[in-house]
Order: C-alpha cells, then structure tokens, then sequence
C-alpha cells in the first residue's frame, strides 16, 4: 500500500485504518471471542474453500465465499474467457453459474463437486482472460461541446477538463500546511481517520472549483477512482485506484505469509466491506 503501510503491532491503537487493517483484526481478536494464533500463511484460494466445502467444514459459510468468488469472475471475464468456461458451464455464464451454486451443491452434490475439484476448472477460475477496463463519462455533470466537454464548477463557471486538473493539482501541492487531511496523505498516512476524510471531501467541496469525487473522477477520466487516490495522484503522481484496489492491495500485503482461520476470515470479510465503502475504520466502528 505504500508509505505508512505497517502491521499494526499496537493493540490499543485508538484507530484503524487501510493503511494499516490488520490492526482492526488484531483488535477483535481482543475483545471478541477469536482464539487462535495470529495469521501465518496466505488467505485462502479458491482451492482451498471448494475442499473446505467437499469437507463439510462450515460449508454455508464457504459455499456463499464461493459464490461471491465466482461473482467477481463474472464482472471481469472477457468474451474469450466466456468461451473457454463454455468447456464447463452452459453458454459459459459464469453469473448464472455462481447464482445457481448453493442449489447444485445442495441438490447435485457429486456432480457439482466433482466439476468445482477438477484441478483445470480451478485453474481457470484463477487465471481466467480478464476483460481490458474501460471508463464512462457522466453526462449529469458536463456540458458537451464540439471539441471536448467542459466541466460546470461550484461557482457557476465552465472550465476544460485540463484546467480544472491544474487547478486541483496546484491546490494539493501547495495546502498541505493549512489542510491537515491532505498532509497526513501525503506524509504521514497513518494518522488517517474518519475525521480527516470528512475533513478532506469538506475542504475540496468548499472551494470555489468544487473540487467533488465525481468531478475529479470524470476530469482524470477513471470513474472509481477514490478520494485517496486523487488527491495522491495530484500531490506526488500516484496511480489512480478504486476503493476496491486499495483495499484489497492492502488485505494482501498485511496477510501475506499468515494464514487466517474461517472465523478470522469473515471478520476480515466485514473489515473490507468496511473499508471499501469508509476507507477508514475507527474504534466506534468496532463496537
């Protein structure tokens, strides 16, 4: 995750955040009723649920893993890869194969386990062709001319996409100092918060630009880019991410070599649901 990136060894952290999630992990495991050892191998693959499912081992539980899974599949498989899952499923609809999961596994257990085990059906769910991204512009918000779009701002004015970027830029790079949000992203991105994310999208909303996610989003032309990432990508030229890439980078790299229990994972599940949509948990989050 970059700068501030840690594992949060500190129990009694007042806060956690993407930068540093395992600590919420950490912090259940205090006051909830996990008691097994901290993480020491990688979250589990798609392998690794369908055996736990074959093994009857909280197989409701895995099974809606499961499907979920396949789901995300769903949403990013290419017409390619819809092909090659037509050696597998009707039509190759992955979606309407993750729909009917739970009902296969309930009612055709040897068939569908028997599919979900083979090792080159895995193999593609792994490694599926992925469809290339693409980015929609909102039309609600922009004024269409002949060579381009303008962007309407918070004081009334139409301004290019260009300008309305140099603006953002300049005004990152130079308030750090008065803007205490934008300095703890930039320099000490540990000390995020829920209260400096308000904090942030109150500050850039106020400015005469009307500096919104959703303007900024269609400007830099990547509709899920987050707030973190924007501001980032203007201050010192990181990528733009959504809220999803950020936190699932994150969830990787802080369990990278631990392994989590079945009850540590659908924690972990929780804390990302979180993260994507607050991109901050504090402690009142956990109670």
């Amino acid at each position: 995750m970059g700068r501030g990136t840690r594992l949060c060894p500190e129990i009694g952290k007042t806060k956690f955040t993407v930068f540093d999630c395992v600590g919420a992990l950490e912090y259940f495991a205090k006051v909830t009723a996990f008691t097994a050892e901290p993480p020491a191998s990688p979250t589990r693959t798609l392998a690794q649920i369908i055996e736990d499912i074959y093994g009857n081992r909280d197989r409701d539980y895995n099974t809606k893993i499961l499907v979920r899974r396949v789901q995300r599949i769903s949403k990013n498989v290419s017409a390619e890869g819809r092909k090659a899952f037509e050696k597998w499923i009707p039509n190759g609809d992955v979606s309407a194969f993750a729909a009917g999961l739970p009902d296969a596994i309930e009612k055709r257990w040897a068939e569908t386990m028997q599919l979900l085990r083979n090792p080159d059906f895995q193999n593609l769910l792994e490694n599926y062709p992925r469809v290339k991204p693409y980015f929609i512009i909102a039309e609600s918000v922009i004024d269409r001319v002949e060579s381009g779009y303008l962007i309407r701002t918070r004081d009334g004015k139409s301004v290019r996409p260009e300008d309305y970027l140099s603006a953002f830029e300049t005004f990152v790079r130079e308030n750090p100092e008065h803007i205490e949000a934008i300095q703890i992203l930039l320099d000490r991105p540990a000390g995020w918060s829920t209260h400096a994310l308000s904090e942030l999208r109150q500050k850039l909303e106020e400015r005469p630009e009307g500096f919104t996610e959703s303007r900024l989003r269609q400007a830099y032309h990547h509709e899920l880019a987050d707030i973190i990432s924007l501001v980032k990508h203007a201050g010192e030229g990181d990528p733009l991410v959504s809220s999803e890439e950020r936190v699932d980078r994150a969830l990787a790299k802080v369990t990278a070599g631990r392994g989590l229990t079945m009850e540590q994972e659908k924690w972990l599940d929780l804390i990302r649901a979180h993260l994507v949509e607050n991109l901050a948990i504090d402690r009142d989050d956990l109670s």
